[in-house]
């Protein structure tokens, strides 16, 4: 493998140097057009905008108009330009010869093929295609070398290093994480080829940096010189590899420091009592004396001050507050709005630090188009108020290190693509709740106490389902933060991926403290629920934020 991406990157520098083709003095020649015959069709995707762009072309340029066909209905006497996904296409003898986060165009055995792994890649794969057509074209024919070839090994559109080809699988897919993160699906994948695959990622210039396994799925965290960050991870329910790649900050990976007083954990109380939901917030001490906060609520001064206040009461020294991390679940208005309200008034006050922020959208142009989040405005605060604290993305499976406190992810949005947040049919737009980031926190990873908090956020029924396939009984916790403050599948079975949490996963995390962020009244309206009728009479205890604060000591 190693040696094939040394050759494949060779012919790219030729192509460079030679411009977008590597034209030969062959005398082997395939016509396309010969006076106003066509000799050749095109093979792909009708609908796709660059197999209509090629259609164009030649006609623009010839005059005549080329056949598409979809596949293995396509003539085989007269030349085809194949051009899409190579796994669609059942081009395997090519796949891995084309970069993830590139394109390969290629005369082979009188064909000629167009291959990349994303959308836009191949639009830009052909945009260079049709960029020759003029040069061919000549005399009333239009001819191509027999042996030319463009290998382009990282698109201007991807920024990353080269990622090896896994070996094994099928249907792979390049899909847009935002914030420059970009993702590898390969379905079809059994644990040896995995391995061998991160075995391939160290002999190319990848260290491993983190690594962690739940459940017997693995993930690790790799890194390179040039400041590209890999993580990639298998999940042997699905036996399928999710490959993330960007150049970001790393996860910071810290050692365990001296506990100095008694761990908290606080629920911060609802805006109503009667009817609102009030948002969701919560705090944690540190055994070190450093917070962390979760989401914090509706953007209100209330809010904004409940958080102050709490800082303050608890902290070893009011004057020298440390926020190791505000860790946002996802930009809905009710979970990250406190922080916008925060950051406004206290952003300036010496006596508060802020040491990193956890946040991970996923707010594409496909993605977004029937849903509004406010992470533009968290965004523009982070780089307001906190131009230099750090920004970490959490990616799926990794561990974050805070003293004695850990964060290990379970579910975030890339666990969710390819799908997209669709609308849905009760008007209110798309589901957005399921970029909600889903972890366990264990406020004491050091010891066996009654600490591990499954924190789900506004999680779906779609990925509850999932993380019951792939966890388990591992997802067991002593608290458990109820989702989407207790809204479930209504008994009609309407709405159900919109709606939060499923009896199973209440069964498999098997809490003794249900953490409700809602008001009384909401309570007792969704307690009738099937799912949320199930939590409490399972849990030993529900503590609802509509009854006001509440502080759990850790010890």
């Amino acid at each position: 493998m190693k040696k094939k991406l040394i050759s494949l990157i060779m012919v790219a520098l030729c192509c460079l140097a030679m411009g977008v083709g590597c034209a030969s003095n062959s005398k082997e020649e395939l016509t396309f057009v010969s006076g106003d015959k066509c000799k050749v069709v095109v093979v792909g995707d009708a609908e796709a905008n660059y197999v209509s762009a090629i259609v164009q072309k030649f006609n623009d340029v010839t005059g005549v108009t080329p056949k598409v066909y979809s596949g293995e209905e396509a003539p085989e006497d007269l030349t085809q330009i194949v051009v899409g996904n190579p796994d669609e296409l059942d081009v395997s003898e090519l796949a891995s010869e084309i970069p993830y986060f590139g394109y390969l165009i290629r005369v082979l055995e009188g064909n000629v093929y167009i291959l990349a792994y994303d959308d836009e890649v191949l639009i830009e794969a052909v945009t260079d295609f049709l960029g020759e057509f003029e040069n061919w074209y000549s005399d009333d024919k239009m001819k191509i070398e027999g042996n030319y070839e463009v290998l382009k090994s990282v698109s201007e559109e991807f920024p990353v290093a080269e990622v090896p080809y896994l070996e094994g699988g099928e249907n792979a897919g390049v899909f847009d994480c935002d914030n420059d993160h970009q993702m590898v699906l390969v379905e079809g994948v059994e644990k040896d080829e995995f391995e061998a695959y991160c075995n391939e990622l160290a002999s190319n210039g990848y260290s491993l940096y983190s690594e962690n396994e739940i459940n017997g799925n693995l993930f690790k965290t790799y890194y390179t010189e040039e400041g590209v960050m890999l993580h990639t991870y298998w999940t042997e329910f699905f036996e399928e590899v999710r490959t993330i790649v960007a150049k970001t900050s790393l996860l910071p990976i810290q050692s365990n420091t001296d506990a100095v007083c008694t761990p908290l954990l606080h629920q911060f109380k609802a805006l109503d009592e009667e009817q609102a939901d009030g948002g969701m917030g919560y705090a944690i001490r540190l055994a070190d004396g450093r917070f962390i906060i979760v989401d914090g609520g509706d953007p209100t001064e209330e809010n904004r001050d409940a958080i102050y206040t709490f800082l303050k009461e608890n902290a070893l020294d009011p004057n020298n507050i440390v926020i190791a991390s505000w860790y946002i679940t996802h930009a809905h208005e009710d979970h990250g709005g406190a922080f916008l309200e925060f950051a406004e008034k206290y952003s300036s006050d010496n006596s508060i630090k802020l040491e990193s922020i956890m946040f991970n959208p996923c707010d594409t142009s496909e993605q977004m188009m029937y849903c509004t989040s406010i992470t533009m405005n968290l965004e523009s605060t982070f780089a307001t108020n906190y131009p230099n604290v750090p920004i970490y993305k959490p990616l799926t499976g990794q561990v974050y290190t805070f003293g004695k406190t850990t964060i290990e992810i379970l579910y975030t949005m890339s666990d969710f693509l390819p799908n997209t947040i669709q609308y849905e049919s009760d008007g209110k737009g798309g589901d957005y709740n399921i970029q909600s980031m889903v972890s366990i926190i264990d406020i004491d990873s050091t010891a066996d106490l009654k600490d591990r908090w499954f924190v789900m956020g506004d999680t779906t029924t779609t990925a509850c389902n999932e993380m019951c396939y792939r966890y388990g009984d591992y997802m067991k916790c002593d608290y458990v933060q109820v989702s989407h403050h207790g809204l479930a599948p209504l008994p009609t079975g309407a709405n159900c991926r919109r709606h939060g949490a499923t009896v199973e996963i209440y069964g498999l995390i098997d809490a003794d403290i249900a953490l409700w962020p809602t008001s009384e009244a909401k309570v007792k309206e969704r307690s009738e629920l099937e799912v949320n009728d199930y939590l409490v009479s399972i849990v030993d205890e529900i503590v609802t934020a509509g009854k006001g604060g509440r502080t759990f000591e850790i010890k």
